[in-house]
């Protein structure tokens, strides 16, 4: 987990980097617009991939901590646990998915756009 973990860190610091910090164009009202600012990001296949790489870890290590959380609390019994671990395995995949599904949407659907 603390491998996991400090991979996660660091992709949040460079997610945060680029988003936050970098610039950000602006519409024709003034305001930022996000949407160009991520067709610009994951149409470069490597963050793309880092991006993607990176939500991976995070689902494999917000599935184990959802597990490990209860039972650091003392819920570890035959008929919750299967409950419990498959419900840890659920988070993990829809956060996953629902991360990972932008960059790997951008680069193959809507870099050439």
């Amino acid at each position: 987990m603390i491998w996991s973990g400090l991979i996660v860190l660091a992709s949040l610091f460079i997610h945060v980097a680029v988003f936050r910090f970098g610039t950000i164009p602006h519409d024709a009202f003034g305001l930022k617009d996000f949407y160009s600012k991520n067709i610009d990001v994951f149409s470069n296949g490597l963050y793309a991939l880092w991006y993607v790489i990176g939500v991976a870890v995070l689902a494999f290590h917000v599935s184990h901590g959802f597990q490990s959380a209860f039972r650091s609390i003392g819920v570890n019994h035959d008929v919750y646990t299967p409950a419990l671990e498959w419900i840890s395995r659920a988070a993990g995949v829809i956060v996953g998915v629902g991360f990972a599904s932008i960059p790997i949407y951008v680069f193959f659907f809507l870099r050439g756009a």
